[in-house]
């Protein structure tokens, strides 16, 4: 008797096993909310696995939407920042007015930014794609919970555009290539409002000028400059102003 109860508890557990643990009998809304429950415990691969099976049964079901986007989070979460990017992208493509499309936006650009070199000696359009990102979701959103965080990696991105601009004219200055150089400090000067790198840039392109023996231009960028530069940059573009008209007067 002992022996034919077990008999009966094995047969009973191996008919409630269909091989894909009970999905077969799961639809579209239990199949998402057991991937949600695998996310939160990081348990990504078999999560992938039940939206999978929701993709191929369900593909026209309310929760395929959401469950496309939770792939993205997966991807995004397992360090795959090129593949979530692209799956964001994807997913903001689809449903272009999604009502989490703030959300969208921002991971796409978290994701750039999780790829991001480390140094601004480095290709850097990646970097570039996560500003247009960054800026979009700001521009588009203004009040939106992601802000902070956006406009910190924001500021980040920048500053390594900022950094590789003034590494390669900086190069071009010590290399005595100043008319490249004068293009690229004036180019930063356009560019790049931040008082610091402007100043600097501003007062390179003039230097470049004189050193060129370019004086009317270089006195042509000193009166351009002038009213937005700070006070220790003024000062220096001073001496400028100084030898360069001297120069000047010396040649006529």
């Amino acid at each position: 008797m002992f022996i034919k109860s077990i008999i009966i508890l094995l047969l009973l557990s191996c008919s409630s096993l269909d091989g894909d643990g009970g999905d077969s009998k799961a639809g579209p809304e239990g199949l998402y909310k057991e991937a949600k429950r695998l996310f939160d415990k990081k348990s990504y691969e078999v999560a992938q696995e039940k939206i999978k099976k929701l993709r191929e049964k369900y593909p026209y079901s309310y929760y395929a939407n959401p469950a496309e986007l939770l792939n993205a989070d997966i991807l995004f979460q397992q360090s795959n920042f090129l593949m979530s990017a692209t799956a964001y992208q994807v997913y903001r493509e689809l449903h272009p007015k999604d009502q989490n499309l703030d959300y969208v936006i921002f991971k796409t650009a978290e994701s750039y930014h999780k790829l991001m070199p480390s140094t601004p000696d480095r290709d850097i359009s990646i970097t570039k794609r996560a500003i247009r990102s960054y800026q979009e979701l700001l521009a588009k959103f203004p009040n939106t919970n992601y802000k902070e965080a956006a406009q910190k990696h924001l500021t980040e991105a920048q500053q390594m555009v900022v950094d590789q601009e003034k590494g390669i004219a900086d190069f071009y200055f010590k290399t005595r290539n100043y008319e490249a150089a004068r293009y690229r400090f004036l180019d930063i000067a356009n560019r790049f409002k931040e008082e610091k790198i402007s100043n600097y840039s501003k007062l390179k392109v003039v230097e470049s000028s004189y050193l060129m023996e370019d004086y009317p231009l270089c006195l042509g960028y000193l009166k351009m400059f002038a009213p937005g530069l700070n006070e220790e940059s003024a000062k220096a573009a001073d001496k400028y102003l100084t030898k360069c008209s001297k120069k000047l007067k010396n040649k006529s």
